[in-house]
C-alpha cells in the first residue's frame, strides 16, 4: 500500500509556531533561513540520476513542497544541494554524498567490518565502544583522514537526511 504523505501547509506551520516561540521568549526576528528552498522535479531527478537511485515518495515530496532542507538550525534536516555540480547533503560544512556502491552497512555486522578495515590497515582495534564505534580506532589507523573515513564508510548506502547534535 502506497500513500502519500500530505505536507500541505506544514512549512507554514512550522514557520509560525517558531515565530510564536520567539515572540513569547523576547527574540528577534530569524538570522538563518529556517527552510531551504524546494526542489523543482527536474533538480530531484538530477540527484536521483546522479546517486543511482530512487529517493523514497515521503522524501521526494518533502524536498518538492516543504524545502530541500530544514527546519534550522535547531532540527537541522541535512538539506541536500548541488556544490560545484555535484548533488548531496551538507551537514557541519561537509558535503556528504550518496555511495550507493553497496547496502547500508551500518547492520549486525558492521562491527566486524570496522574491524576488517582497521586490520586492514595495520591497526589492531581496541575494545568496542558503543557511543562511538571505533572512531578513536579510525583516527589513529588513518590519521588526519580517521574521520572522513570512518563517516565515509558509515554511510555507505544510507541517504543522510539528518543529524541530531547536542544541544
Amino acid at each position: 500500500m502506497n500513500t502519500r504523505v500530505d505536507w500541505s501547509g506544514v512549512r507554514e506551520r512550522v514557520l509560525a509556531v517558531e515565530e510564536a516561540e520567539r515572540r513569547a521568549r523576547g527574540r528577534g526576528p530569524l538570522s538563518y533561513p529556517l527552510f531551504e528552498p524546494i526542489l523543482t522535479a527536474a533538480e530531484i531527478a538530477e540527484a536521483e540520476a546522479q546517486f543511482g537511485v530512487t529517493l523514497p515518495d515521503e522524501y521526494r515530496t518533502f524536498l518538492a513542497e516543504v524545502g530541500a532542507g530544514g527546519p534550522g538550525p535547531a532540527l537541522h534536516l541535512s538539506p541536500l544541494c548541488r556544490i560545484d555540480g555535484t548533488w548531496g547533503w551538507l551537514d557541519g560544512g561537509y558535503h556528504w554524498l550518496l555511495d550507493a556502491s553497496g547496502p547500508f552497512v551500518e547492520t549486525e555486522d558492521w562491527a566486524d567490518q570496522q574491524r576488517a578495515t582497521l586490520r586492514a590497515a595495520g591497526h589492531e582495534p581496541a575494545t568496542r565502544d558503543e557511543d562511538i564505534d571505533y572512531l578513536d580506532d579510525y583516527r589513529e589507523a588513518f590519521g588526519d583522514a580517521g574521520d572522513e573515513a570512518w563517516h565515509l564508510e558509515r554511510a555507505r548506502g544510507a541517504v543522510p537526511i539528518a543529524t541530531m547534535a547536542a544541544g
